[in-house]
């Protein structure tokens, strides 16, 4: 099925993603995890660890904003990028992170490509 891409979908009520809140969502047939970093920003990954395809809403946010995986305690950044992996050195496995925003009580996630998000709007 094709799916408008570049352009901002209602992700959830920003009240229903609270502090240590993993929220698994599906957007356009992809799985997507929303979170609040301390500062109380809120961030999406996609939902599946590289490593195994575990879920990463099955994690735990640690660190101030981390995601650790809970099948292998990989550990990825708010950006999506792998920062720890206590099992040695693997390929590239950083996971796709998608742009948001919070506005008029709302959170919005963009699907499409990240540089052609707009924040201002």
């Amino acid at each position: 099925m094709n799916f408008l891409r570049n352009t901002w979908y209602v992700a959830i009520w920003a009240q229903d993603l609270g502090a240590g809140d993993l929220v698994s969502r599906t957007f356009l047939n992809e799985p997507v995890v929303l979170f609040r970093d301390a500062a109380g920003n809120p961030h999406a990954l996609a939902d599946m660890c590289p490593h195994r395809f575990a879920p990463l809403s099955r994690g735990e946010i640690i660190n101030d904003g981390m995601l650790r995986c809970a099948y292998h305690g990989l550990v990825f950044d708010s950006g999506g990028k792998c920062i720890r992996n206590p099992h040695g050195k693997l390929p590239k496995i950083d996971v796709r992170a998608y742009p948001l925003v919070e506005r008029h009580s709302l959170i919005w996630i963009w699907m499409g490509e990240p540089e052609k998000a707009n924040l201002d709007r």
